[in-house]
């Protein structure tokens, strides 16, 4: 039974990713470059995204080391809640959060994880090797620091930006639904 329900989270989370990424590729890259049909309109757009995405994914799982997907989705959710999660809380339940701090903050995330996991966490550094390309070692900082997962500090450093920057500007964003706002939408 445990086997069966990772399975169906593993077979739902692919189904979305694949509904996103057809979704993105089609409207996001393929109409921005001004392709509007494929082969005379016998294939949608999102379909061809699709097969583009599936073929994508088969040659990479041949070509990508084992255990990829694992650490690939570390790196980016870390990445994703470095930038987005400080924001996302404040702006929901904190009435003095600003848009020069989300701004802020999503900028600090980013750069912090992402700046981490190249250069001090050693399994992605070691794995992408830019730092290796760029001063010869696969990180710059030597044990603890190449053992702690660049969220343990890009998070806590977002938060505190977006505190700060938001307290500093004084922005309040107000919205005020009213009916003829919602009724016009």
């Amino acid at each position: 039974m445990f086997t069966l329900t990772a399975l169906s989270a593993v077979i739902s989370t692919v189904s979305s990713l694949i509904h996103v990424q057809s979704a993105s590729f089609s409207e996001d890259i393929l109409k921005n470059i001004g392709v509007t049909s494929i082969f005379g309109n016998k294939i949608s757009l999102s379909r061809f995204g699709v097969i583009i995405g599936m073929c994508a994914a088969v040659i990479l799982a041949y070509i990508l080391p084992g255990g990829v997907i694992a650490q690939a989705t570390s790196f980016w959710f870390g990445i994703c809640a470095a930038g987005f999660l400080p924001v996302l809380v404040g702006g929901l339940y904190w009435k003095n959060a600003s848009r020069t701090g989300a701004i802020a903050s999503i900028v600090v995330g980013f750069t912090v994880s992402i700046i981490g996991f190249l250069f001090f966490h050693l399994k992605e550094a070691a794995a992408i090797g830019l730092s290796n390309a760029l001063f010869g070692v696969d990180t710059l900082l030597g044990f603890p620091t190449t053992h702690i997962n660049p969220l343990f500090y890009a998070l806590p450093l977002s938060t505190v930006v977006f505190i700060l920057v938001s307290l500093k500007t004084g922005e309040q964003v107000d919205v005020e639904v009213t009916e003829e706002s919602v009724v016009s939408k």
